[in-house]
């Protein structure tokens, strides 16, 4: 029994000539998909870092003058004492 090689270029309109082109393609675009959704996550990684920065520096700041507020009320509460 004699099986006849089919190649993919020389039979486009078979089921293999048609499916393994779709399927290269699928696996193209999900290899894109996983290079942007890696990109944008690290992305969006850095701009929280960023904030929660920005907000520990902040809250830093008020708890050193908020530190600084008590010690005046402090130190006002000693002169009208004495």
């Amino acid at each position: 029994m004699h099986i006849p090689q089919v190649t993919i270029l020389a039979a486009p309109s078979s089921i293999r000539g048609r499916m393994l082109p779709g399927f290269a393609v699928m696996i193209l675009l999900l290899i894109l998909a996983g290079v942007t959704g890696r990109t944008s996550l690290t992305s969006v990684g850095e701009q929280i870092g960023t904030s929660l920065a920005a907000t520990r520096k902040k809250m830093q700041l008020t708890a050193l003058l908020q530190g600084a507020g008590r010690l005046q009320q402090i130190v006002a509460e000693l002169h009208t004492e004495a």
